[in-house]
């Protein structure tokens, strides 16, 4: 039987903590806002096997083709974040995308209002 169990709420700061310090490292004034989302808020979690997710909303001066951060930017955010061990947080990864915030892209499911 899965037991669907969330993560320690410590624990979850935590992460959210780092994400947020890496990118403001990273993208400076350019970064807009980030998003928790997922298993981890929806109660549905299961320790060691899913995985956080973050969506890092970006000012468009730092995407490249407006659906990647610049080259400089995304490898001062992997020297900041890259160092993380995803089962040092009993999940199976961190699942984090950068987006622009001026134009979500057309090919994701839109965001559901509420959640």
């Amino acid at each position: 039987m899965i037991k669907f169990r969330p993560p320690k709420p410590e624990i979850l700061n935590h992460v959210v903590d780092l994400v947020v310090a890496s990118s403001r490292k990273a993208f400076g004034e350019d970064l807009v806002c980030i998003t928790l989302k997922g298993s981890a808020l929806r109660g549905d979690f299961i320790q060691d096997f899913s995985d956080f997710d973050f969506d890092v909303f970006l000012k468009p001066e730092v995407m490249d083709n407006g659906r990647f951060p610049k080259i400089e930017n995304a490898i001062e955010f992997h020297k900041s974040f890259g160092k993380i061990q995803p089962e040092d947080y009993r999940v199976s990864e961190f699942q984090i995308h950068f987006v622009n915030s001026e134009g979500y892209p057309s090919d994701w499911a839109p965001p559901v209002k509420g959640c």
